[in-house]
């Protein structure tokens, strides 16, 4: 289904703009100034450099390491989940 058939249905369609904010899934740590490289997206939630070793580390006990995205090399956490929104 798509916005035009939900809109003609009578359901009231809104448009969330995300900002640029930035805050980490697990510690809600806000990352929006920060240069630090690293994190990791497990399905649509996005872990902070600090949470992120914990997070791959159940992801691998519960062998779900197919649920992990990584940021490019070099890549700030900022920008990373600035670029998977």
């Amino acid at each position: 289904m798509n916005l035009k058939e939900l809109k003609e249905m009578g359901f009231k369609v809104l448009n969330i703009e995300m900002g640029n904010d930035v805050i980490c899934d697990g510690c809600n740590a806000d990352m929006t100034n920060s240069l630090r490289v690293g994190g990791v997206l497990l399905q649509r939630s996005a872990f902070c450099p600090d949470c992120s070793p914990r997070i791959i580390e159940s992801a691998k006990k519960y062998h779900e390491e197919s649920y992990l995205s990584y940021p490019k090399e070099d890549e700030t956490f900022y920008n990373f989940v600035l670029r998977i929104r």
